[in-house]
């Protein structure tokens, strides 16, 4: 009988455990991304350069590894707490800015969307993706406000998007 006792709350306590588990994974999962869209989405980067060099007096090239997180501003629950991994190439040549790169946007779920982005064009191009993602394509027109650097040879921006996307599958 004792044993019966006993058993019976620590049963409910992993029934609980194991709910409570389920509900916090549910409320994380990214909501169905619809077949077409528009969002507009703010990404939090900081950078760093991997490598540089001089070109002249006045011209300059760099490698950059990027690194920021997305929030979705039009409180959509897509493109929203997404870690971006970026590499790109700036350069200055003749006065002229220039570059392009490319970057995985990882989402809660672990699914991701790839894109590649021009730094004069001032846009991103959905080149595909996993998951959810999978036959995405799209452009995603952005604006850069630069910060304070947080150190030498580093770079922290505030990049507003706004993404048009499709779906083929």
């Amino acid at each position: 009988m004792r044993s019966s006792l006993v058993a019976a709350p620590a049963y409910a306590v992993l029934y609980l455990v194991g709910t409570a588990t389920a509900i916090a994974q549910d409320a994380t999962a990214v909501a169905r991304l619809p077949r077409d869209g528009t969002t507009t989405y703010v990404t939090y980067y900081t950078s760093h350069v991997l490598a540089k060099q001089a070109l002249s007096a006045n011209d300059k090239g760099a490698v950059l590894e990027v690194l920021g997180v997305t929030r979705n501003t039009d409180g959509k629950p897509y493109f929203d707490n997404m870690s971006v991994r970026c590499i790109g190439y700036a350069q200055t040549v003749g006065g002229k800015f220039g570059g392009q790169g490319n970057c995985v946007e990882t989402d809660p779920d672990g699914d991701k969307v790839f894109t590649t982005f021009d730094y004069v064009s001032a846009t991103h191009n959905i080149t595909g993706g996993t998951g959810k993602y999978e036959g995405i394509s799209g452009s995603v027109p952005f604006t850069r406000r630069i910060l304070q650097p947080p150190g030498p040879d580093e770079i922290a921006a505030l990049v507003d998007h706004k993404v048009t996307w499709h779906l083929a599958k």
